[in-house]
């Protein structure tokens, strides 16, 4: 497991895109573009260069395999997991558990007293996972799209 620099931004890019990957496939309405994706990069390389954030990775012979994404909230003693991705043909080989064990290590170095992440209401093994280290359900967040009319009445 490495953390990654402020120079390594091949690295940072690729996590960038992934993110904006996932996103797009866990949000119905939100599409990524080739602008969300050089502003989810900038996001991380400025939390990496102000010291608020931490980009952790597991690699395979070179090949970007796991990452997770903290960024302590200082005013709220808080460390918020932005990002956990394990690729598909590594994933229930512990990785993310150990991702989870390297982010909260940090958060601990930072002076957090919590960490906080959202998890997808489908993704029953990350919820089984976090309650096995510790997490508790804090909220439940409900949505309900209504259709727009786009005609005046």
């Amino acid at each position: 497991m490495n953390f990654i620099k402020y120079s390594d931004k091949e690295i940072i890019s690729k996590v960038a895109q992934l993110h904006e990957n996932e996103l797009e496939k866990q949000e119905k309405d939100y599409k990524k573009t080739a602008l969300s994706i050089a502003l989810r990069e900038e996001m991380i390389l400025s939390g990496i260069y102000h010291g608020t954030d931490a980009l952790i990775v597991e690699t395979s012979n070179q090949t970007l395999i796991g990452v997770i994404w903290g960024r302590f909230l200082k005013g709220e003693q808080k460390v918020i997991t932005e990002f956990l991705y394990v690729a598909l043909n590594y994933r229930r080989q512990g990785i993310a558990s150990s991702l989870k064990d390297a982010i909260e290590d940090w958060a601990i170095v930072k002076g957090a007293s919590q960490i906080q992440g959202t998890v997808s209401a489908q993704n029953v093994l990350m919820q089984q996972l976090n309650i096995k280290k510790g997490y508790h359900m804090d909220k439940v967040i409900m949505t309900k799209n209504i259709p727009l009319s786009n005609e005046e009445g």
